[in-house]
């Protein structure tokens, strides 16, 4: 039968070998397969639990489509029951910084696996951007690469008047920051730093490099 947390296709089976001849009405009762449960809790960097969030149970290697889902109850506890035996990947997505948090779930017949979870630290990014004068460059694009998440690079905003932005909600550990000098697309004319969030709030001052003119 269809698992109650399943999404996709997760099912639970039986079988029994039987032989009916003609005739025969046979009583038997079907025995489903051995299965354990798993549970833990989610909390934050802080330590505080964390409510409502959906964790992931991946009991299908071939297609993690199909997977057992549950939600974190008002002390951040989530459970899955009859959970088929073996070894699986547990896992949830921090709802400030998008990274996917992942725990190992070994499951035993009739035996409760614990897995706790707990999202990383985060915090903001201060940006600086001067030209080589000193003077701030305002409007300079700025992107970031938010190393757990990824290689990717996002866009993080424009400078102020001031030629400073704050980007929030970046996640512990490395990024690097892609600056662009204003008004001008050319590869050339940006430059990459590289950062560690490890504090609440990290200051980082790029200086554009300087650009000529053609005669």
């Amino acid at each position: 039968f269809n698992h109650p947390q399943r999404v996709g296709t997760v099912t639970i089976t039986a079988a029994l070998p039987v032989n009916v001849t003609a005739g025969q009405v046979l009583a038997q009762d079907l025995v489903l397969q051995p299965t354990g449960t798993v549970t833990g809790t989610v909390r934050t960097a802080t330590g505080a639990v964390s409510v409502g969030r959906a964790v992931d149970l991946l009991v299908d290697v071939a297609n993690t489509a199909n997977r057992l889902r549950a939600t974190t109850d008002s002390g951040g506890v989530y459970r899955f029951n009859d959970v088929p035996l073996g070894t699986f990947t547990v896992q949830t997505t921090d709802p400030t910084t998008a990274v996917l948090v992942k725990g190992i779930a070994t499951v035993a017949q009739d035996q409760t696996s614990t897995v706790d979870l707990t999202y990383p630290g985060s915090g903001t990014v201060q940006v600086t951007v001067t030209y080589t004068t000193g003077a701030p460059a305002a409007n300079a694009r700025v992107d970031i690469q938010r190393t757990p998440l990824g290689t990717a690079f996002n866009l993080a905003g424009n400078t102020d008047a001031n030629g400073q932005l704050s980007i929030p909600n970046v996640p512990a550990g490395g990024f690097i920051l892609r600056v662009q000098r204003p008004g001008s697309v050319s590869v050339l004319t940006r430059i990459d730093v590289a950062g560690t969030m490890d504090a609440a709030i990290v200051s980082s001052t790029v200086v554009l490099p300087p650009v000529g003119s053609a005669q």
